[in-house]
């Protein structure tokens, strides 16, 4: 893991991570999606997911994971290598879940209306009555 993984998973000391599984800092429901991802890439598939975890000092964020398997040079036979990198896109996920909250609530509001809805988009006036 380099400097940059260690500090946004907020890892003060990386001696109590080394030698452990990747999986075994993600939270429990999580670690399934990514010993699948782990085991895809072991196989030779790339594999991309994105799931919620906390950080080693308990920060909820969520993580885009991509999992790769590494190519071997000089045709000398060795362990299956792979390469996992992590991108926190908690302000996206935070950004998505406000906006379908948004949508919910007015789609409540207009379906509740007593009244004729107009929705004007542009130049074109569109009428619909909504019951």
């Amino acid at each position: 893991m380099n400097i940059n993984g260690q500090c946004i998973m907020e890892i003060d000391d990386f001696i109590l991570f080394k030698n452990k599984y990747w999986w075994d800092l993600w939270d429990e429901e999580t670690r399934e999606i990514v010993k699948n991802a782990v085991a895809k890439a072991r196989n030779g598939e790339k594999t991309q997911f994105q799931a919620p975890g906390a950080t080693t000092k308990g920060t909820h964020k969520w993580w885009d994971g991509i999992v790769s398997p590494m190519q071997e040079y000089g045709g000398i036979e060795k362990l299956p290598q792979i390469l996992a990198i992590s991108r926190d896109i908690t302000k996206q996920k935070q950004l998505e879940i406000r906006q379908s909250e948004l949508l919910n609530r007015f789609q409540s509001l207009v379906m509740q209306a007593p009244v004729a809805i107009c929705v004007l988009r542009g130049t074109e006036y569109l009428i619909e009555i909504i019951n």
